[in-house]
């Protein structure tokens, strides 16, 4: 998934799960929240939380 900038907004990746579609539900889950944050750091890491 691409938004605004020039890089993936997400690539979460499960691999060899016996259940990866809730895997990668759960991934998303914890991910989705921090989203801005982690697009943030990427792009302006000086005022990303932590920076």
């Amino acid at each position: 998934m691409v938004a605004e900038e020039s890089f993936p907004y997400a690539d979460l990746r499960i691999d060899r799960d016996a259940d990866p579609i809730g895997a990668l539900e759960a991934l998303w889950r914890e991910y989705a929240p921090n989203i801005d944050e982690y697009v943030l750091r990427a792009v302006d890491p000086d005022r990303a939380r932590g920076g």
